[in-house]
């Protein structure tokens, strides 16, 4: 029940605290402390999606159950973002423009920080939409009396994800 919280620990905090700025630096020569103050201000605004998500869990009627299929979507949305972001860092170079591995193909350096802007912004929301549904998980499968342990046990695999990442 806890193996979410220590993955979503670990990518959040290595998102902000050691891909965003390396990110940022890449992306924003001349301001890099204004892109990464932009993209960690994403991160934070994101997570005002956790109490639509788990408003919209709390009442579903899937038969799938009411929050598998909102932490579901949630981690494959998550991936195939992370997905755009590693290709992207992976196959482009900036300068004045981003260059494709292959030097023939060029876009605009605003197009790479869009598209990375968009697919971090993706990365951030569908992470914190599972994370609302993955929260409702404790209260709904776990007995009264283990609450309390069961809270710990979330929060110790949350620290432990932040130590790792």
């Amino acid at each position: 029940l806890n193996s979410f919280v220590f993955a979503y620990a670990l990518i959040t905090v290595t998102l902000s605290m050691l891909v965003l700025p390396a990110e940022s630096e890449h992306m924003f020569p001349e301001n890099q402390a204004v892109g990464l103050a932009g993209l960690l201000g994403i991160a934070g605004v994101s997570q005002l999606v956790c109490p639509v998500a788990g408003f919209f869990s709390d009442r579903n009627t899937s038969r799938y159950g009411r929050r598998r299929p909102f932490a579901t979507l949630g981690i494959i949305i998550g991936l195939l973002s992370l997905t755009v972001l590693y290709v992207l860092r992976r196959n482009f170079r900036t300068g004045t423009t981003a260059a494709f591995a292959d030097p023939r193909i060029k876009i605009d350096l605003n197009l790479y920080r869009a598209v990375y802007v968009c697919a971090f912004s993706i990365i951030m929301i569908s992470l914190n939409v599972s994370y609302a549904s993955y929260a409702g998980l404790v209260p709904d499968l776990v007995p009264d009396v283990q609450y309390g342990e069961a809270s710990g046990a979330m929060a110790l695999q949350t620290t432990l994800g932040s130590l790792v990442g």
